[in-house]
């Protein structure tokens, strides 16, 4: 096949979600190479001209795309542009990532359809609180999905403080930001591989765990966490896929509830969702991804590889595509 693969992240090589993105698409278009097709590398900031020359020559666009001019929010633009051309591409549609874009309008649609997720205050200072106020909330950007300005001092106690948070966030990074109950508990990544007509493919769960935290720093996946990886955060944050029997039913309701919300928010390809789980074994859906990372070391791959499939497998499961 003759595939363009599309990324983003050229733009901000410093930056180090950004220079991420960038070896992804090294190890994808490595990946595609070694199954024989024939494959160009485009920059999304190139996109326009360089689709609009070379549709007539191709068969799929691999789209890696994860933010626009910097914006994870436009996220769904670049699945637009391929829709315009009528080029086959991998991945979500266009409707559905604009549905997900935004973290808490993910929240709404998931409460509509009475899929756990925590109460919330919005960047409008909306409330969306059930019975009793929590007591302590996580300060989110509402948009951006690599944790940038998530970090210890997000965490606050009650409604006003949260209120003022938001603002100082949204001051200091742009763009809107929102509170969020905080889950004081364990935390779970559940990856998914869907295939148009197919059932979706639950990989295994994964528990980030959080390996000799002081008492005193909250156990939260942060920036430093994600990303520095000369911090204690960064290594003292692993991913497991070993459960003792007791979790049984916990794992069996997060898988349930990951093919819920795949089929809710109609999505094809790969898909991530994060769970927070309370003391008492109740969980609550994050946020969903409908475009996780694939490269070696993140958690979508390393799900496939614990359930046995090759990075190759994995993409060539990504090639039913979105139609327009």
């Amino acid at each position: 096949m003759r595939i363009a693969v599309l990324y983003s992240g050229q733009g901000c090589p410093d930056l180090l979600e950004e220079a991420d993105t960038v070896l992804q698409m090294e190890e994808v278009v490595s990946t595609l190479m070694q199954m024989d097709h024939s494959v160009v590398p485009v920059a999304y900031g190139e996109a326009r001209t360089k689709l609009r020359a070379l549709r007539q020559n191709l068969d799929l666009v691999f789209n890696l795309v994860e933010s626009v001019e910097g914006s994870d929010a436009r996220i769904y633009e670049a699945a637009e542009l391929f829709e315009s051309f009528n080029l086959p591409y991998t991945g979500c549609g266009a409707a559905s990532l604009r549905r997900l874009a935004s973290k808490t309008e993910q929240k709404l649609i998931m409460r509509e359809h009475h899929l756990p997720t925590p109460d919330f205050i919005g960047a409008d200072s909306l409330q969306y609180i059930g019975d009793g106020a929590p007591s302590k909330f996580i300060v989110k950007s509402d948009t951006e999905h690599a944790s940038v300005g998530l970090d210890s001092t997000c965490l606050v106690e009650g409604i006003d403080q949260a209120k003022k948070l938001i603002a100082l966030k949204s001051a200091e990074y742009g763009g809107f930001w929102f509170a969020e109950s905080f889950i004081d508990g364990r935390e779970f990544n559940i990856s998914v591989l869907g295939r148009a007509g197919h059932a979706p493919r639950v990989l295994p769960p994964a528990e980030m765990l959080f390996v000799d935290y002081p008492d005193n720093m909250p156990k939260i996946v942060d920036y430093k966490a994600k990303w520095e990886q000369d911090s204690f955060a960064y290594s003292a944050t692993v991913r497991s896929f070993t459960y003792p029997d007791s979790d049984r039913e916990l794992l069996s309701t997060l898988c349930d509830l990951s093919v819920r919300a795949f089929e809710l928010f109609e999505l094809t390809g790969a898909a991530r969702v994060d769970f927070r789980v309370d003391s008492k074994n109740r969980p609550f859906i994050l946020e969903v991804n409908a475009n996780p990372c694939l490269t070696s070391d993140a958690g979508f791959m390393a799900a496939a590889r614990e359930d046995g499939l090759s990075a190759a497998r994995v993409l060539e499961t990504l090639f039913p595509v979105s139609e327009s």
